[in-house]
């Protein structure tokens, strides 16, 4: 088991760490190419139309994976699971797609670059949406979705230079993404029928339903993860007093802490299916299991958060340019404390995750995280119009801290994860 952990958690870490890494590397050229300016429109739309993404996603990326785990030596459920989901994510698709197509067609007013990078972005996100990564990890095969990750986004990235280098503007960016989703999608369908042996099943309304319901709680959290960091995004870009040029930095730092949370997440969703057995099953190591794993967790988030803070401006000087630098002690503290909210972002999604949801108790996460919301807006309302972009970390930080604090009373204070 130990093993198969290591191997599984190896190649959702390549999966995941491509997906950070080659963003990463293109922050640079992109601030190069089109400005700080530039990147932040990039971004600002990107932050504003996620929002299709998870309505398409709706949780399935963790129940998904729950569900084919509790069935993965039954073929037959497992494929009625994995066409219901596909079934619900077109629909959805279908429906998001129309909808942001009938507001661009009625009510926009702005230009026609921002339409069609809009655009462009929007189909990128469908197409991300769809990929089966779910299926693969609930099957514990996350070599299959790692390689294919890995070619197409090398491939992405790649062309993404050359076209920049060629003059194409900034356009091209969710053009050549969509593409590469497009390629993995292909080829994951493949793998699914030559050697998962999948076959669609119409789903039946009673099973659409089911998974409607499944994925309900995990969906309201995404929706309200993105109302907090798009809210930020949105309140900075209008507060701040310097938009050309603080708001471009708070993009860039938002990213950045992604990006770095992305490093740490693989393994959540890498041990989230065997935790899911050890429950289920009523494992007698169970205990032993969460309290090695939470502990081997702790130290790499530590070190994680530490290196980020110490390596700050080493990274920004080798990535960034000269002009970029030149006025980055002015907003490096916002820096600082987005480290320190990932840290407690990566804590949370482990006990959320981990000891929640891996025993149907998503409710709790969904309560939870609606406080969290709740405290963080009223902080960016507060905060923000006079503290500008470090009142948005600021207000980000709080929000994670109250729901780490009250986890840590149900833990161990009311003792409400048990593992019987």
């Amino acid at each position: 088991m130990k093993k198969e952990i290591i191997i599984n958690t190896f190649h959702l870490f390549l999966n995941k760490g491509v997906n950070a890494l080659v963003p990463l590397l293109l922050i640079p050229l992109l601030n190069e190419k089109f400005g700080i300016v530039g990147y932040g429109q990039l971004v600002y739309i990107q932050a504003m139309l996620t929002v299709f993404l998870l309505i398409a996603d709706y949780g399935f990326i963790v129940t998904g994976t729950r569900d084919i785990s509790l069935f993965e030596e039954n073929i037959e459920e497992r494929n009625k699971i994995a066409s219901a989901i596909f079934f619900i994510k077109a629909l959805l698709i279908s429906v998001g797609f129309i909808a942001c197509v009938v507001y661009f067609i009625f009510f926009y007013s702005g230009s026609q670059f921002v339409f069609l990078l809009s655009m462009a972005v929007l189909i990128s996100f469908f197409m991300q949406s769809f990929v089966p990564s779910w299926f693969f990890q609930g099957i514990k095969k996350n070599k299959y979705i790692s390689s294919i990750n890995f070619i197409t986004k090398i491939l992405f990235f790649i062309s993404v230079f050359y076209f920049l280098n060629k003059g194409a503007t900034l356009i091209a960016v969710p053009v050549l993404e969509f593409i590469s989703y497009l390629i993995a999608i292909i080829i994951c369908i493949y793998l699914l029928y030559r050697y998962e042996k999948f076959k669609f099943k119409f789903p039946s309304l009673s099973l659409i339903k089911d998974q409607l319901k499944q994925g309900a709680s995990i969906f309201i959290i995404s929706i309200l993860n993105w109302l907090i960091l798009a809210g930020s995004i949105f309140f900075v870009e209008k507060y701040t007093s310097k938009q050309s040029e603080e708001y471009g930095y708070y993009a860039a730092f938002s990213r950045l802490a992604y990006y770095i949370f992305a490093i740490i997440q693989p393994i959540n969703q890498a041990i989230f299916p065997y935790f899911v057995s050890s429950f289920s099953n009523k494992a007698a190591n169970a205990s032993k299991f969460v309290k090695s794993t939470f502990l081997y967790y702790s130290i790499l988030v530590i070190v994680l958060v530490v290196g980020s803070i110490l390596g700050s401006y080493l990274f920004f000087k080798f990535f960034f340019n000269q002009q970029f630098n030149s006025v980055l002690p002015n907003y490096i503290n916002t820096f600082y404390i987005l480290i320190v909210w990932v840290g407690l972002v990566l804590y949370n999604n482990f006990i959320s995750l981990q000891l929640f949801v891996s025993k149907g108790k998503d409710i709790v996460y969904r309560n939870l995280y609606l406080l969290n919301t709740f405290v963080t807006v009223i902080l960016f309302i507060t905060l923000i119009p006079k503290y500008n972009s470090i009142g948005a970390a600021i207000a980000l930080l709080s929000g994670e801290l109250i729901m780490l604090l009250i986890y840590s009373r149900k833990i161990f204070v009311n003792k409400e994860v048990l593992l019987s």
